[in-house]
């Protein structure tokens, strides 16, 4: 309890004195010392500037379920296809085949409705302030004790006080 205490009071201290940008670097340097393997090996190469953070559309989350019926009606579309050119050789099962050419036809006007929704979504998006981003260049040692650079995007809460997510960024 009383660490936990001394903590908060630490960051409640560090974060009053310290600039916007030097808050960011300290919460990365942060994440990173819990993060690596062997932090001892870990050497800064470059801190980006810090950034506004906007909302992307593909964060969406009706835009994700749309691109999973999409692709579940792709992929239903096909296996109709399929189908359907196995019975269409044959004199006795060609009801069947234009059974599945018909299933097929409707999960294609299916994917028409859900892409149309979709673009609709993307034409629309309005970008939203989320909080702060720096991206952030460092070289450290592996599990198998090899230095090797890596390349994050660390995104910040408005307030600059967590890292709300970090994404590999690779080398550009």
């Amino acid at each position: 309890m009383k660490v936990r205490h001394s903590l908060w009071l630490g960051l409640f201290i560090v974060s009053c004195k310290m600039t916007p940008v030097k808050k960011a670097q300290w919460l990365i340097d942060s994440a990173v010392k819990v993060s690596l393997h062997d932090y001892k090996s870990y050497e800064p190469v470059v801190f980006g500037k810090l950034d506004t953070a906007y909302s992307k559309v593909e964060d969406n989350p009706e835009l994700k379920d749309l691109q999973e019926a999409f692709d579940k009606a792709n992929r239903d579309g096909e296996s109709e296809l399929e189908e359907a050119k196995i019975y269409a050789g044959s004199y006795y099962t060609r009801d069947e085949a234009e059974y599945h050419n018909r299933l097929a036809k409707i999960d294609l006007v299916r994917m028409i409705g859900v892409q149309t929704r979709m673009d609709s979504l993307k034409r629309t998006f309005v970008p939203i302030v989320t909080g702060w981003k720096m991206e952030h260049s460092y070289r450290a040692k592996s599990l198998g004790g090899n230095f090797g650079i890596h390349h994050y995007m660390y995104y910040f809460d408005p307030g600059l006080s967590t890292i709300l997510k970090y994404e590999d960024v690779g080398e550009k």
